[in-house]
């Protein structure tokens, strides 16, 4: 959460929503955005609940009804922040250990 949180601070303090730098290329970038939505910009109609609490007091317009603070732009099909690569990183992880077959060890 610290490491979030400080990422979020650096792009605040850093990025500007109206200048792209690039990593790779137009593919990924950093650029400064606030999102309504949950995570990848997904459901900006809404404060979704896989948000997380600390993403959503980022911003007005106020606790647990605030924007999110994103930087990593990706293309210009969404934008997105750190905590959302590793959520997707651990998504994909679980999903592979299950179509691999690995089951948690029971203590049974």
């Amino acid at each position: 959460m610290l490491i979030d949180q400080g990422t979020k601070a650096l792009a605040l303090a850093q990025l500007s929503e109206h200048e792209r730098i690039p990593l790779l290329g137009d593919c990924l970038g950093l650029q400064l955005a606030f999102n309504p939505g949950t995570v990848m910009s997904l459901g900006s109609d809404s404060c979704g609940e896989a948000q997380s609490a600390t993403s959503s007091t980022d911003c007005a317009p106020g606790f647990g009804r605030g924007h999110v603070t994103d930087f990593l732009a990706y293309g210009n099909l969404f934008n997105g922040n750190l905590s959302e690569v590793i959520l997707g990183a651990g998504a994909a992880l679980g999903i592979l250990l299950c179509l691999r077959g690995h089951t948690p060890h029971s203590n049974h």
